[in-house]
């Protein structure tokens, strides 16, 4: 409940801004872009912690060290595995249902044409 209000304050402008141009498919294609932006970090993150584990692993000298590296590594590939299989069943889904794939564009801005 504590985080609830200040989320609600930070969306304000968003629904604002969404109900001034085009309604709730501006909102929509606003959230989707945040959406597709953190799972491009969450993606991003997962594969430098892979990297990172490889690279530990192969400059570590003592054997727990090494099991250490081992679990940072399968970790990685476990989060890489989980993103892409998430972002290939919701791509499968959206293609059984005959979703569109595209986002609307932004209205833009007065004297920018």
């Amino acid at each position: 409940m504590k985080y609830f209000f200040p989320l609600l304050i930070s969306i304000f402008p968003a629904i604002t801004m969404a109900k001034s141009s085009n309604g709730i498919a501006s909102l929509i294609g606003r959230f989707s872009g945040i959406v597709e932006l953190l799972y491009t970090f969450i993606v991003s993150v997962a594969v430098l912690v892979f990297i990172a584990g490889i690279l530990k692993y192969v400059v570590a000298k003592k054997d727990e060290d090494r099991a250490e590296a081992k679990y940072v590594i399968i970790y990685g590939i476990i989060v890489i595995f989980v993103m892409v299989s998430i972002w290939g069943l919701v791509n499968l889904l959206g293609d059984t249902m005959g979703l569109e794939n595209n986002v609307p564009s932004a209205p833009s801005l007065p004297g920018r044409g």
